[in-house]
């Protein structure tokens, strides 16, 4: 039997909801979580995504049938990772199962990773412990973003014990993370190198060398990356005109953003969300 105390906190859990993540996974962008108890599942007929789904037998067991051929058989303690677009639905959900599921996509960095071959793993026992307390009163009634974040941990934990894939840009340096920080932060406005500087408490020659060291790379870089990930992001996801994105990104003029995005993409920004707008529709 499940607690009432689960059974009241799962509820919350589910309605963990955010395109966004949180600072400390920069790779990985959490769509949603779940938490399914007992018979009260809805993915019983076939269905597919368009991002990665990750499905742990928190308690009593499930079985998954993969593309109308292949069934999974998962018990407590165990995951599987679905890659985007596999044909799925879920049997013999047990009255005693509790079930977690994290819907996730990546970035292009290590988006090109594909998880052809499923195959189930134990998920390790911090991993199970976060779920639990996810769902235990010590947890439920704090801030939401709190809980999100336990999310976030648990799908990278998840997907690079699965992928043996690394995140890009997490360090052990305390510079790196406390830029990394304020980018995340502060990634819906225009952010300049002395305002990454003053946040890190470093010179801008240090960090150079820092960048290069760790990761190949210098600050005008991070900064490029940075505006051309939020110009991207209101192409695709807002209606604004150029000269909007142009003021919120620290242009001067839409012509500037223009050429800078050209410069980066080989397209232009109206091209570009054509294409993007043409994709959606498909």
């Amino acid at each position: 039997m499940l607690s009432p105390e689960i059974q009241r906190n799962a509820l919350k859990c589910s309605a963990i909801y955010s395109f966004e993540t949180t600072s400390l996974f920069s790779s990985i962008k959490i769509l949603r979580s779940s938490c399914s108890l007992g018979t009260g599942v809805s993915d019983q007929t076939e269905h597919k995504h368009s991002f990665y789904e990750i499905h742990m037998a928190v308690q009593g067991s499930v079985d998954i049938l993969i593309e109308q051929s292949t069934t999974i058989h998962l018990d407590a303690g165990e995951y599987v990772i679905l890659s985007k677009d596999c044909v799925h639905k879920l049997n013999n959900f047990q009255k005693e199962t509790v079930r977690f599921v994290i819907a996730f996509d990546t970035k292009d960095e290590i988006d090109q990773i594909f998880l052809s071959d499923i195959q189930k793993r134990t998920i390790s026992k911090g991993v199970l412990n976060t779920v639990w307390l996810l769902l235990s009163d010590g947890i439920a009634d704090t801030n939401p973003l709190c809980r999100y974040s336990l999310v976030c941990g648990i799908a990278a934990d998840l997907y690079l014990d699965y992928t043996d894939a690394s995140l890009l840009g997490n360090s052990s340096n305390r510079y790196i993370r406390l830029m990394q920080r304020y980018l995340k932060d502060h990634r819906n406005e225009p952010v300049t190198i002395p305002d990454i500087l003053a946040c890190c408490g470093c010179s801008q020659r240090n960090m150079n060398r820092i960048l290069k060291e760790e990761m190949g790379t210098n600050l005008r870089s991070v900064l490029k990356r940075h505006r051309l990930n939020l110009i991207i992001e209101l192409l695709c996801e807002t209606n604004k005109s150029l000269k909007e994105i142009a003021e919120l990104t620290g242009y001067d003029s839409e012509y500037a953003l223009g050429h800078f995005f050209v410069d980066e993409m080989k397209i232009s920004p109206n091209r570009f969300r054509q294409q993007h707008n043409a994709t959606k529709k498909e």
